[in-house]
C-alpha cells in the first residue's frame, strides 16, 4: 500500500495534542456539611408541611418592631395584639413612673414592648405555664429589660405574690386573656392546634377570663386607671356591659383590621370597687 505526503499532512493536523483529548467529566460529591444542611432543611420542610406554624420553625418572631424568641409551648404574638400596646401607651406616655401589670403575659412580649418603649416604667408579667415563663426570661435578657419582673401565676386562682401584696396598685393593667369558646378549639386552623391549649381557651363561652380579672384583679387598679384587654371579635359588646354593670367605664376598640377587638376599661375615681 502507498503512503502519500498528503495523508501524513492530514494526520498531523488533525490529530490532537494529548492534553486536548476529551475525558470523562470529575464527579462532584457533597461534603458532609452540604449533606447536613439538605438534611436538616429537609425535616423543617416536613414540619411546616405537617402544619407546624412558622414561628415555631424559625423559634422567634416580631412583636411591635422587637423579636421574641418562642417556641412550642407558648402563644405566638400576632399583629392585632400590638393594638393593646398603642391603648396602654395612650393612657401612661405623660407618666414618669407608670406601674403596668401585664395578666396571661406569654412570651412577655407585650409587657417587654412597654418596658422597653418607656424605660421609666415598671412593668409586672405574670404568667401560669412554666414553658411560657422560661421565655419571658429568656426575652427580658434578649432585650435587656431591668424593668420588668415575671411571676408564676393563675390568673382566675391568683398569684401570691399579689394576694400578699394587697396596697399594690398599677396605672394599667393589660391583658391577651385565652377567649376562644372550648367548644370552637377543634374548628381550629392546623397551625393554630400547635399552640397551648392553655392559652386559647377561655372556658364555656370564652369569657372566663374577663370575669376573673374583673373579680379578682381590679382592685390592684389605680383610681383612674385603665383596663386593656384584647378580645374575639364578637365578644366587645358582651365584655364592655360586664364592667358597665359594675359601674365602670368600657368601651371596646377597633384595630386594624376595624374588628372590634380591644375593650378598654376605666376605673374612675371616687370608685371604692373591691374584688
Amino acid at each position: 500500500m502507498s503512503y502519500d505526503a498528503n495523508d501524513k499532512f492530514n494526520v498531523e493536523h488533525n490529530a490532537k495534542p494529548e492534553t486536548e483529548f476529551e475525558t470523562e467529566p470529575e464527579i462532584e460529591f457533597e461534603t458532609e456539611p452540604e449533606i447536613e444542611f439538605e438534611t436538616e432543611l429537609l425535616k423543617l420542610l416536613e414540619l411546616r408541611a405537617s402544619g407546624m406554624p412558622l414561628q415555631y420553625i424559625l423559634g422567634e418572631w416580631d412583636f411591635y418592631g422587637l423579636t421574641f424568641r418562642l417556641g412550642e409551648g407558648v402563644l405566638i404574638p400576632r399583629p392585632e395584639t400590638e393594638k393593646l400596646v398603642d391603648v396602654v401607651l395612650e393612657h401612661i406616655k405623660e407618666n414618669k413612673s407608670p406601674m403596668v401589670l401585664d395578666l396571661c403575659a406569654g412570651t412577655g412580649c407585650i409587657g417587654i414592648t412597654i418596658a422597653k418603649l418607656l424605660p421609666f416604667s415598671k412593668v409586672f408579667s405574670i404568667e401560669k405555664s412554666t414553658v411560657a415563663y422560661e421565655y419571658i426570661k429568656h426575652n427580658i435578657a434578649l432585650h435587656k429589660v431591668d424593668n420588668v419582673s415575671v411571676f408564676l401565676g393563675d390568673v382566675i386562682t391568683g398569684c401570691n405574690h399579689f394576694v400578699e401584696n394587697d396596697r399594690l396598685k398599677f396605672d394599667v393593667i393589660v391583658s391577651n386573656p385565652p377567649y376562644i369558646p372550648t367548644f370552637e378549639l377543634d374548628d381550629l386552623q392546623v397551625e393554630v392546634k400547635f399552640e397551648p391549649k392553655m392559652a386559647l381557651d377561655g372556658g364555656k363561652d370564652g369569657l372566663i377570663f374577663y370575669r376573673a380579672i374583673k373579680d379578682r384583679w381590679l382592685s390592684h387598679l389605680k383610681e383612674d386607671g385603665t383596663l386593656v384587654m384584647e378580645c374575639g371579635e364578637t365578644q366587645g359588646d358582651e365584655i364592655v356591659s360586664m364592667f358597665s354593670e359594675e359601674g365602670f367605664i368600657a368601651n371596646c376598640d377597633f384595630d386594624f383590621a376595624g374588628i372590634k377587638r380591644v375593650v378598654r376599661v376605666i376605673r374612675q375615681k371616687g370608685s371604692n370597687y373591691s374584688s
